[in-house]
């Protein structure tokens, strides 16, 4: 097992010549078990991250990062100067950074669930209000906190009693927040609230849902409010101005695949009965297209995951897809049928290639990664027309799969293997020249159980890492 100092002395010699160091911010925990630093945000002048000794913060340094309370579970939500999270007793409290801004929100007898992956907590900055849903002797209703306990109170209780409403797909839309829920009364219906018991109301009744069945996000698209809401045959795309009058269905489709918004659009992969498609919507049926034409009918049938975060490229988007000469191969689209085509068909043949992971957009190109059988899954990048392969970094036909990317100092950071080292912090500036190993940490994968966390903040990237010696710690890489 390597030493602190071999690490460092191993990482000075292994690097090119490109100004970069990684060091040990603070031994949080002394000893090999270390203090496993994760879910790092940057919360106004520092970064917040949660330990197995509570909630702490970090400037950097040695002397600012303290613990800021030993009673922290997860965390809920991260604004500009406020981290919410949820007590030992699961009920919400927030921090600004410091010790005496640290404090619970919610009593005894309040818990915060997750119910499924609906979306049960949103920030409205415009009011400064996190929107949540929890349970206490209503069930599970809708709540809202501006950071103070006198803030933070019961929205509404649309089903009296201990059942709850079912709220979910909180949406911000027309300075107000939009959800689903069941006053068991109206059934599935569409609400809206301005924050007080008086102004949550009913806004549309919408048709009883399939037995078994979810709804989709609430997504808001050319001032409409748009929806999949399912049918005993498939999904049918909906679009409302936020009255009855205005609320009807557009389409119907025989299955949902994934959607996401881009721009003042949104792109959806779905099928009918001539076969799986790309499509676009403005919010109106005749704004509503298939841009594909894949003689596979099958194109998005074995894609877990067609759309990504961090894929917009000046109104163009990453998706996968398989038309059948191709297999999954990366595609481009800016909303147009004569816009939306192959990007590369970067593994050739009938060979079967899983799909890549889109980055983010670094110096107007957009870095992704995919994989072919002769250099395995490696970083690409597009500007939109044509893809380029950045470097190998695991030579070879093994995967060094980059991942959870940042941007420091001008520089693309991120996380990936070359073989040799295990998973470690890699750095570029687009060229295979450009493009180096950051760290030299032990044991290998150093991040492969719970993921790498990360968080910026004046010029330096926070992360949580493992040396070998001090178990999993607080490092820091600057440019």
């Amino acid at each position: 097992m390597k030493s602190l100092a071999v690490c460092v002395l191993l990482a000075l010699l292994a690097l090119p010549a490109v100004a970069l160091d990684s060091f040990l911010v603070k031994d949080i925990n002394p000893g090999p078990l270390g203090s496993d630093p994760r879910h790092l945000e940057t919360v106004g002048d520092a970064v917040l991250f949660f330990t197995n000794l509570g909630l702490w913060r970090s400037d950097g340094t040695d002397g600012g990062t303290f613990q800021l309370t030993g009673h922290a579970l997860e965390p809920v939500r991260a604004t500009g100067d406020l981290y919410f999270f949820l007590n030992e007793n699961r009920g919400l409290a927030v921090s600004d950074g410091t010790i005496g801004g640290t404090f619970d929100l919610t009593g005894p007898g309040m818990s915060i669930e997750f119910q499924g992956v609906a979306a049960f907590s949103l920030w409205v900055p415009s009011q400064g209000v996190l929107y949540f849903v929890a349970q206490d002797a209503h069930g599970f209703e809708l709540w809202r906190s501006d950071g103070t306990v006198a803030g933070t109170r019961l929205v509404a209780d649309l089903r009296p009693g201990t059942e709850g409403s079912t709220v979910e797909w909180l949406t911000e839309y027309k300075g107000q927040v939009w959800f689903f829920a069941d006053d068991g009364q109206h059934g599935n219906a569409l609400w809206r609230t301005d924050g007080t018991p008086a102004g949550t109301v009913l806004a549309v009744d919408l048709p009883a849902l399939p037995p078994f069945t979810d709804r989709e996000p609430l997504r808001v698209v050319g001032g409409r409010l748009l929806f999949f809401l399912p049918t005993p045959d498939g999904q049918r795309l909906w679009a409302s101005d936020g009255t009855a009058q205005g609320t009807a269905p557009i389409r119907g489709f025989t299955a949902l695949f994934d959607s996401m918004v881009g721009g003042n659009r949104l792109y959806f992969a779905a099928s009918t009965p001539k076969g799986q498609e790309l499509w676009v919507t403005d919010g109106t049926a005749r704004g509503t297209r298939a841009l594909t034409n894949f003689p596979n009918q099958n194109a998005f049938g074995d894609i877990s995951i067609i759309f990504q975060p961090h894929g917009d490229l000046n109104g163009r988007f990453l998706f996968w897809a398989d038309d059948g000469t191709h297999y999954v191969e990366p595609w481009i689209t800016d909303g147009t049928r004569q816009g939306t085509h192959l990007l590369k068909d970067i593994c050739p043949g009938a060979n079967f290639c899983p799909r890549g992971y889109v980055l983010l957009v670094f110096n107007g190109r957009l870095y992704f990664t995919a994989a072919n059988p002769a250099r395995g899954h490696e970083l690409w990048s597009t500007d939109g027309r044509t893809a380029r392969f950045v470097s190998d970094i695991c030579p070879g036909r093994c995967d060094s799969l980059p991942h959870d990317p940042f941007v420091l100092g001008g520089r693309l950071f991120f996380v990936a293997r070359d073989g040799e080292n295990g998973e470690e912090v890699w750095s570029t500036n687009g060229t295979a020249a450009g493009t180096v190993r950051v760290t030299d940490f032990a044991p290998p994968f150093s991040w492969a159980e719970d993921g790498f966390h990360g968080a910026v903040l004046d010029g330096k990237l926070l992360f949580g890492a493992d040396d070998g010696v001090h178990g999993m710690e607080l490092w820091a890489v600057t440019p």
